[in-house]
């Protein structure tokens, strides 16, 4: 589809495709639980110009039918069949060398259509991978789980089974089998632990946790995500992170319509940034069948990407819109003090962030951007599960541990004094290059855009 490939390179363009350190194809699964209903969250993550799609497999010759997601088809990111049973697979930092077991022939090729198309569930999946080496596990862990609330995580060396009376399981990137306490040190893990431990088996917990646990970062962000009931199998569909409109799909439906694929993109409204570039700014303003379906968090950024682009004057008015819309003031200050700042108007900026700071101290922005006397303030409330978090920057020479945050009530502070001047930075969390989440301008310095910092004269 020639008009989504375009799609996905000018989205491409507006937030670039990658970190400081790229880290791509990570994800975030999990499993909440009752007799009564099996729910899995899946966060999915890769480089923004990757296309997105689902592809329905109707059931041939016995087989099951099955559903498969990701940017190939080939090896796509997971999937589900008409019996419930789920797979998907998180990537580890390093492979684990195989450890061929005499006798049996190798799996060559992704498992995920050898499972889906015959097992019904967990148990039959395992039977069924226990007859292969499974050559191309060596850098990733199976998940899998059925509409029974079992589950299994699967490497090519090893398997960990559901533990008795285990409701709930979180799996992100690291390596299960080796002293798990060990391996465990990972934000979005403890951060989806803390979201659905003890919390109501819901669709709403579910979303949540996704939410809580997305990828932020442009270069490596979570292209999208899904709450799936496996005794339904239903699936909703969240897309570009819009928590607040998934799209609902059910899996017999799907099916009845025979083998199909679609484009992630083509069931949901056409981004702001991409529709403004298409057709102008006054265009997509007047067009409120467009507008409707974008929430705050969307507005915004909208504006930044069209600031990062060279077009924060556009960017500004679709701060005014969105405060118009939603009465959002408050917050619309912060933000336009930041894109007035990159636009050089430093008055009318250090006005807005006044009236920020009428209201709160605490806005992450405006402790940036305002930067009287050179003073930068760092107050993050993202990664609240985090253990270490560190900025690393064009003034430290991305010194891991030179600008080490506190924690500090429900926020990681610190600062630093520097000259006027324009500075890249990213935050270096739990041994992780991150994007800062809660600044929208970026800069590129080289290959990959990373978070912008501007000290005023």
């Amino acid at each position: 589809m020639p008009a989504f490939r375009s799609l996905r390179a000018l989205i491409a363009a507006t937030v670039g495709v990658a970190s400081l350190t790229p880290s791509l194809n990570a994800c975030t699964i999990f499993l909440q639980s009752t007799s009564r209903k099996v729910l899995i969250g899946n966060n999915e993550d890769n480089s923004p110009d990757t296309p997105t799609h689902l592809w329905f497999h109707s059931a041939v010759h016995g087989e099951h039918g099955y559903v498969l997601w990701g940017g190939n088809q080939i090896e796509p990111e997971g999937g589900m069949n008409d019996k419930g049973v789920f797979f998907d697979a998180a990537a580890l930092p390093e492979s684990i060398p195989l450890r061929r077991k005499a006798g049996l022939p190798d799996l060559n090729g992704y498992a995920v259509v050898p499972v889906l198309s015959k097992a019904a569930s967990v148990e039959q999946a395992l039977i069924l991978l226990s007859r292969f080496n499974l050559v191309e596990q060596e850098k990733a862990q199976i998940f899998l789980a059925d509409a029974s609330g079992d589950y299994a995580v699967v490497h090519a060396n090893y398997i960990v089974r559901k533990k008795p009376g285990e409701s709930d399981f979180v799996l992100t990137n690291y390596v299960l089998r080796d002293d798990p306490e060990a391996n465990q040190v990972c934000w979005r893990r403890r951060t989806v632990q803390q979201e659905i431990h003890l919390k109501p088996v819901s669709i709403n917990t579910v979303s949540h946790a996704l939410q809580a646990s997305a990828q932020r970062d442009p270069g490596n962000a979570t292209l999208y995500s899904e709450a799936i009931d496996l005794k339904r199998r239903q699936i909703l569909l969240y897309v570009r992170q819009d928590y607040l409109h998934p799209v609902t799909l059910s899996l017999s439906e799907e099916l009845r319509k025979g083998d199909h694929d679609m484009a992630m993109e083509s069931l949901v409204p056409t981004p702001l940034a991409v529709a403004v570039k298409e057709r102008g700014a006054d265009a997509v303003l007047q067009d409120q069948k467009l507008l409707v379906h974008n929430s705050a968090k969307q507005f915004r950024e909208a504006a930044y990407a069209l600031a990062n682009q060279g077009d924060p004057a556009t960017g500004l008015k679709l701060l005014e819109e969105e405060n118009r819309r939603f009465n959002d003031i408050d917050r619309t200050h912060g933000d336009r003090g930041v894109l007035l700042r990159a636009t050089g108007r430093n008055g009318e900026a250090d006005k807005e962030f006044a009236r920020t700071f009428q209201v709160t101290t605490e806005d992450h922005q405006a402790n940036l951007f305002s930067n009287k006397d050179g003073l930068v303030r760092f107050r993050l409330r993202a990664f609240p599960n985090a253990e270490h978090v560190a900025i690393a920057g064009s003034f430290n020479n991305y010194s891991k541990d030179a600008l080490l945050l506190q924690k500090t009530g429900e926020e990681w502070v610190g600062q630093v004094h520097l000259p006027p001047g324009r500075y890249a930075y990213q935050v270096f969390v739990d041994g992780t290059w991150q994007m800062d989440p809660e600044n929208g301008l970026l800069t590129k310095p080289g290959q990959w855009w990373i978070s912008s910092l501007i000290v005023q004269d």
